[in-house]
């Protein structure tokens, strides 16, 4: 939701940098959809226009509006990759070849044409303009609604969006359980520093690091690195687990000595029970 909200607002600002007619038509509609939010709406216009009417100094706001999410965009998405071990950004070549041939092929039959949208002036009073429905719907329903009523809409829209991962079903105490076992720990004694957790990890939360001393058992009498686990970059998922193959990782609240009794319980003939996963 923030995405499409980011996108929307990008496309709109766009739209304004233009400074035609459907750009200063735009900014009215714009201006009075901020007024009629209570409370905060007059200030929120001074903001946007950068004082009581549109000035020399509203165009430079729009573009900062404009650049700034873009570029928002881009610092979390980098704060998002540089987070993992193994981001994927690019799809599979097929896809990527598809893509481009169909936007060439869309170029060809459907070339895009320049409206002849005369520019801004401020004797004109423009009262329509070449819809774009990407980006423009909420402005088309000004013809038919007041503006309080299609913010209102539009707040509605953002927030349903937002709870609709909630209102799926809810989990059981114990699915809830299995999902928050607890950050990963080290056992010191059985790791080998063998660094198989550290590649395996997709987020980041694990490290190698000196070992301060051998381990106890046998495997890692002669390690030389020691993991270590950076809690606050754990989403508990439990795949270092599957990573280690000297039972030198734990999920606090899941440990293996459960998960394995569970598995002969379910094995066990006429038992009915199911294995958590």
């Amino acid at each position: 939701m923030f995405l499409l909200l980011f996108g929307g607002f990008i496309g709109f600002t766009g739209y304004q940098l233009v400074w035609d007619e459907r750009a200063q038509l735009l900014t009215s509609m714009f201006v009075a959809m901020l007024r009629s939010i209570p409370a905060f709406g007059a200030t929120l216009t001074r903001l946007f226009i950068g004082g009581l009417g549109i000035s020399d100094g509203t165009l430079v706001r729009i573009l900062f509006l404009h650049i700034g999410p873009a570029t928002a965009l881009y610092a979390f998405l980098w704060w998002h990759y540089v987070r993992l071990r193994h981001p994927k950004i690019w799809p599979p070549g097929v896809w990527v070849l598809f893509c481009v041939g169909l936007v060439f092929l869309l170029a060809g039959v459907v070339p895009m044409t320049r409206e002849t949208i005369p520019a801004a002036a401020p004797a004109a009073h423009p009262t329509s303009f070449p819809m774009d429905v990407f980006f423009l719907i909420p402005f088309w329903l000004l013809n038919f609604l007041p503006a309080g009523v299609v913010v209102l809409l539009l707040v509605a829209l953002f927030v349903g969006g937002l709870a609709i991962p909630y209102a799926s079903r809810r989990e059981t105490p114990v699915e809830m359980g299995v999902r928050h076992s607890g950050v990963a720990q080290v056992i010191d004694g059985n790791c080998t520093g063998c660094e198989l957790c550290y590649y395996d990890c997709p987020y980041n939360a694990i490290v190698m690091v000196p070992s301060p001393g051998p381990g106890l058992s046998k495997a890692a009498a002669n390690r030389s690195l020691l993991a270590v686990v950076i809690e606050s970059r754990c989403v508990e998922c439990g795949i270092c687990i599957g990573a280690c193959p000297f039972e030198a990782l734990e999920l606090p609240k899941f440990l293996e000595r459960d998960v394995l009794r569970q598995v002969a319980e379910a094995l066990r003939p006429g038992s009915g029970q199911a294995v958590r996963a």
